[in-house]
């Protein structure tokens, strides 16, 4: 074997360690990172409260001095993580992290502090409004009859398809908390239920706030939402049931048949409605209003 061979092979064998370093790098990035989603950012993220102290963002912790890459000893931000005194250590207030997950934060360090951000994160799947509605339609037949009158939902999926971070979506996942549970009537802290595997769609009982008996909280709430929308059963989804016309009338009190709305309980087709909550809406010129009714059978 020639000289000039014997450099190829060698060049190639150096890239292929070379890659190996790097992508063994990244991956202890990430691994890093993932601790600190679950156990450190909650304080120390973008949205925490403890952010003016200490930023877990890979930059300020290297020009801030918080951690030296390769010297964990010299780390103050390693150091805190092993701290004896229990008013000192972080994470404050919490249990210690496990040895496991502190070992490897060790271990990026004395790699080199490598970036988490190097790496573009893998790409999520796009939840369809079809899926969002799916997931609240198995949600809703999930519940009793009872029941399901009283629950609505709430939705990050918009933020979740527009490739928010892990950090990012909890700290709307918290707001949405605090939001609901400042305007509640109830004594009790009540969180709202995610309902998917992502946690984008979540639901709430209006009863666990008292807005079902405080003068009907929830459509006053709707009112003054302002990105409010019309919604139109007809139109909008293919739940319309029936339409009853009576034509003009005047003001007046009606009763009969033949003057009055009176519905037999089946649909435009004239086939039977199944049991459960239906909403119908009363329109009279200027004026209309949607409200719910319950088929037992």
């Amino acid at each position: 074997m020639n000289f000039k061979h014997q450099v190829k092979i060698l060049s190639v064998l150096l890239i292929f360690i070379s890659i190996a370093s790097v992508n063994a790098q990244q991956n202890l990035a990430q691994q890093a990172y993932a601790i600190f989603e679950q156990s450190c950012l909650i304080c120390h993220g973008e949205n925490g409260a403890y952010r003016e102290s200490l930023i877990i963002e890979h930059p300020a912790l290297i020009n801030d001095g918080k951690v030296v890459p390769g010297d964990p000893s010299g780390s103050v931000f390693y150091q805190r993580l092993i701290e004896t005194d229990v008013t000192k250590r972080m994470p404050q207030g919490q249990p210690p992290l496990d040895p496991a997950a502190i070992e490897t934060i060790r271990q990026w360090i004395l790699a080199g502090a490598p970036d988490w951000d190097a790496v573009p994160r893998p790409e999520t799947d796009f939840i369809t409004i079809d899926t969002m509605l799916e997931t609240i339609e198995n949600h809703v037949n999930s519940l009793s009859m009872r029941d399901k009158s009283f629950a609505r939902y709430f939705t990050l999926t918009h933020l979740y398809n527009a490739g928010e971070t892990t950090e990012t979506l909890n700290a709307y996942r918290r707001a949405l908390s605090k939001l609901i549970n400042s305007l509640s009537w109830g004594r009790e802290i009540v969180k709202p239920q995610p309902i998917d595997v992502g946690e984008t769609v979540f639901y709430i009982d209006l009863r666990d706030f008292e807005w079902d008996v405080r003068n009907d909280a929830w459509t006053q709430i709707e009112q003054v939402y302002p990105y409010q929308m019309t919604f139109d059963a007809p139109t909008q989804t293919n739940l319309f049931v029936r339409t009853l016309a009576l034509g003009h009338q005047p003001a007046g009190i009606y009763h009969t048949f033949n003057r009055a709305a009176h519905w037999d309980g089946r649909n435009q087709e004239g086939e039977p409605v199944a049991s459960g909550v239906y909403c119908y809406t009363l329109t009279a010129g200027d004026f209309s209003a949607t409200r719910k009714m319950l088929i037992q059978k």
